[in-house]
This record gives C-alpha cells, structure tokens and sequence, in this order.
C-alpha cells in the first residue's frame, strides 16, 4: 500500500537508523508520497549540488566563520550526492567504498614511488609530489579502461 505521507513517520527513526540509510529512505519515501523536492531528475540535482557547493564555498570564504553553517552546507552537498546515488541506482556504501579503494590504491602505488624516488611524505617536494601524483593517474587510467 502506497503511503501519502512520510515526514513523521521518517523524523521518528532520527538517531535509531544510520543516518544516510535514513536519508535515502527518506528521499525515496518523498517521492512516493507524491512530493517532488525538485531532485527526481539527473540534470536537475546536479543543479542543485553545483548551488550547494557555491553555498559551502561562500559560508567557507566568509569573514566571520560560522561552524554550524559550514557544518548545515556540507550536509547539503551531501544530501545532493546522495539524491544522486539514489537517482542511479547507485548503493551509497559501495560509492563510498569504491572511492576509498581508489583513493588507497593510488596512494600505496605514489608512496611506492615515493620511497623509491629517496622520500617519505613528510619530506616530498611538491614538484616531486605533483610529478609522481600525475605518473600515478596515468598508470592507474590506463589499467582501469582496459
């Protein structure tokens, strides 16, 4: 049965749920409910992450730093990517754990060649650090559309 609410129902697991299986739960039951927040399409809700990053780049750029508003327009950068993921079809853990894989293997083959090149992180000259980084990203491009 087709439910035309949601929101309470959603507020009540707040602190009970993992809070993006909540989000995404929650994002899902929007739109059966029949409430279109806006993000149903790909090209609309990359609209809305490009004008939620401009919002985290301004509350981060500005004079007077406010935590809690940095904290409110990482959270909505957030909500966008995972309204994203749930637009694909795309489970948010194994984005997340796809990235983090990437990421780990590009930095254990740069510190590979860090060490061969005579350096640790922590003494890497950044035009070394650029120039292994970019050697990295073509061997790794080239291995991933093979």
């Amino acid at each position: 049965m087709r439910k035309d609410t949601f929101a309470n129902e959603m507020y009540a697991k707040l602190g009970k749920s993992e809070p993006v299986r909540l989000l995404m739960e929650a994002q899902n039951r929007a739109i059966e409910a029949g409430h279109d927040f806006a993000c149903t399409k790909s090209e609309t809700a990359v609209d809305d992450l490009e004008e939620e990053v401009a919002e985290l780049r301004e509350a981060l750029e500005a004079e007077q730093k406010d935590e809690n508003h940095i904290r409110n327009e990482l959270g909505d950068c957030f909500f966008s990517l995972i309204n994203l993921c749930r637009i694909h079809g795309q489970d948010v853990d194994d984005v997340i754990g796809k990235v983090t894989e990437r990421w780990l293997s590009r930095k254990k083959l740069m510190e590979d060649k860090v060490i061969a090149a005579g350096f640790t992180w922590r003494n890497l000259p950044d035009d070394v650090s650029l120039k292994i980084w970019q050697e990295v990203k073509q061997e790794l491009k080239q291995k991933e559309y093979q």
